[in-house]
């Protein structure tokens, strides 16, 4: 029998929206740098959580640990905000 592991869930089919130009989707590489921060940043508020549920799975703090650097939410709020002006004036 196989050695079973951790359980992923991935769509089948993944939302263009949310996959680089590079690899067929829509989205720029800058705004896909954005949007890793900003899940960086959520994840982080609800970190506490995962690990009183699961104090021996270290996967979550390491993976918002290899995000890609941190900015501040501040920051972060208003570079979404242009990036929502911008799509809607299209």
């Amino acid at each position: 029998m196989p050695e079973e592991g951790p359980v992923m869930i991935l769509a089948k089919v993944r939302d263009p929206r949310l996959v680089t130009i590079r690899r067929g989707g829509t989205l720029t590489d800058s705004d896909h740098h954005l949007f890793a921060l900003w899940a960086a940043s959520r994840a982080e508020h609800v970190l506490d959580l995962f690990e009183s549920a699961r104090p021996e799975d270290p996967r979550s703090r390491q993976a918002i640990s290899l995000s890609p650097g941190k900015i501040g939410t501040s920051q972060l709020g208003a570079g979404l905000s242009v990036k929502r002006r911008r799509s809607r004036a299209d």
